[in-house]
């Protein structure tokens, strides 16, 4: 079994290196047993993979919420999981209007849920196919990437956001996403908003995905994506980083600053 597992993983592993190099010109060894498609201008990469035991133990080392969230009672133990950290599969903080719809959504087959858009969202042809297939396709995103977007989906650089903020809140993530994807226009925006919170959104999306969601992290948190980035994911931060560096400075003085542990983290950062 375990050579039987061993040819598997090297038979996907270098065909999905080949199919990489043809499609995109690069090997992706950041998703082993899959081909990434590259998205269109503001959109994710999605990875698309069949399921054998070798993604899934991939996916269970690098996503361990979504693996057993897809493998559980979805009528039972899924609700309950939710119900009680108040956060979806993903991690993103949900209201109690999100729990019922997500746990409605248990008693839709996937393959309906795909043709409807619901299970991915807004699903190509490909992955339309991909899905009803039976194969898997997912975005692609770094540990970073995924920390920010849990971390994100609740808590602004004031701190974690109310429960009567929270739909706001992620609306305006949603709204920005659909902006810097070319979904909506910054004219429709205006007319959903008010002109403060609609500019706001449209200054978001200026931002890649990580950046945004990295500018709305209180430090603290921030500090812990940080920590969790690839080097050219921290090239992508550093501007927002000073940035937030430069506001503690301001709002803390030196005193303050010297037995504070994110000051410590900052000075490593940034030498000074």
């Amino acid at each position: 079994m375990r050579q039987d597992i061993a040819r598997i993983s090297a038979i996907m592993f270098g065909a999905a290196r080949v199919l990489n190099l043809l499609t995109t010109g690069q090997a992706h060894p950041e998703a082993p047993f899959g081909v990434v498609i590259p998205g269109r201008k503001g959109e994710d990469d999605k990875v698309f993979t069949l399921r054998t035991l070798p993604t899934d133990l991939v996916h269970a080392a690098t996503s361990p919420r979504e693996f057993i969230a897809g493998r559980v009672n979805p009528l039972t133990v899924r609700p309950a999981i939710e119900f009680l950290t108040s956060r979806d599969t993903q991690g993103r903080k949900v209201t109690g209007f999100q729990e019922a719809r997500d746990f409605a959504s248990s008693f839709v087959p996937i393959p309906t849920k795909a043709i409807s858009g619901r299970y991915t969202g807004d699903v190509s042809n490909p992955e339309l196919v991909s899905k009803v297939l039976g194969a898997s396709v997912y975005t692609y995103r770094s540990s970073a990437e995924k920390l920010a977007q849990e971390l994100a989906s609740d808590r602004m650089p004031s701190g974690p956001v109310t429960d009567e903020q929270l739909a706001k809140h992620q609306r305006n993530i949603r709204l920005e996403d659909s902006l810097r994807n070319g979904n909506i226009t910054a004219g429709q925006l205006r007319q959903q908003l008010g002109r403060a919170e609609a500019q706001s959104v449209i200054d978001g999306a200026t931002l890649t995905p990580l950046q945004a969601r990295f500018k709305r992290l209180p430090l603290a948190d921030a500090l812990e994506v940080w920590d969790m980035a690839l080097p050219r994911e921290k090239e992508e931060l550093i501007k927002e980083m000073r940035a937030k560096r430069s506001s503690y400075v301001k709002s803390h003085h030196a005193p303050e600053r010297v037995d504070d542990p994110n000051w410590h983290k900052l000075q490593a950062i940034f030498g000074s």
